[in-house]
């Protein structure tokens, strides 16, 4: 299923479409859990020729800040 995510999500891109934000969560988490390298690699490659928007980057790092664990230091 992750895997024919990130395929819709390329053949967006490929058309010039931005990162909706109903589907950055799923797109997030399918993304960080792929292992096909030539995959990610158009992914990647078709999201930077279509143009990487402000805010498709903005809720991607609101996802991460979201996410992350606080670690105290001394």
């Amino acid at each position: 299923m992750k895997d024919s995510i990130l395929r819709d999500q390329l053949d967006d891109f490929r058309r010039g479409r931005d990162l909706s934000s109903d589907k950055i969560g799923t797109f997030f988490d399918a993304l960080i859990a792929e292992k096909d390298e030539d995959l990610l690699v158009d992914i990647l490659c078709s999201w930077n020729a279509k143009g990487i928007a402000e805010d498709e980057l903005f809720r991607l790092a609101s996802i991460m800040r979201g996410r992350m664990k606080r670690v105290k230091t001394a």
